[in-house]
């Protein structure tokens, strides 16, 4: 693992407050998101999700490795989707949350992590995660999740190939209170 990571670069990830669904609250440092009731004030234009209640990191990752990492809730209560998704991914509608639709990425539900493969893959780490790790290689077409704190790995998804287009840090909240958190890496 160490000599993957070397020439990585961390990720500076902040959210892009024009895809966050209405009911997605961010923080004043945009590194921050939790579910909570619908808010009015903002518009509803092309970039912003309407159906899933998703957001997106703010900065496109074209080339290079990168990794980042994001406070987790666990248990039976949370319900979250973290990973990464094409730029192209639609923001209207419903859309399936899998590799075809351009979205790569692990949940937890009802204290059961799963990946986002179809069919899904049931997730078994030997701890319950209160930091998540993402390993970005767009030139290698992988991505890797961790248990940073042990850098345990999760789940890896590999295409094969270079991504064709950016791939955005993606984050879904499914359960009201719900909240996650990107740390800092630098």
């Amino acid at each position: 693992m160490a000599a993957v990571m070397l020439a990585v670069l961390a990720a500076d990830v902040t959210l892009d407050p024009e895809t966050a669904h209405v009911c997605l609250e961010l923080s004043k440092d945009r590194r921050g998101v939790r579910l909570g009731e619908p808010q009015r004030a903002i518009s509803s234009h092309a970039k912003r999700f309407n159906t899933y209640r998703c957001v997106l990191g703010a900065e496109g990752l074209r080339t290079g490795r990168h990794y980042w990492e994001v406070e987790v809730e666990a248990g039976d209560k949370a319900y979250w989707t973290l990973g990464v998704a094409r730029g192209s991914l639609r923001r209207k509608g419903w859309f399936s949350m899998e590799q075809e639709e351009g979205i790569w990425a692990v949940r937890l539900i009802r204290g059961q992590y799963h990946a986002h493969t179809c069919p899904e893959t049931r997730l078994s780490p030997s701890r319950s995660p209160q930091l998540l790790g993402i390993f970005l290689d767009c030139d290698g077409g992988s991505i890797t999740f961790y248990e940073a704190e042990g850098m345990e790995p999760i789940f890896s998804f590999a295409t094969g190939a270079p991504f064709p287009e950016p791939l955005y840090p993606f984050f879904w909240l499914m359960c009201p209170g719900t909240s996650l958190r990107v740390r800092p890496m630098v």
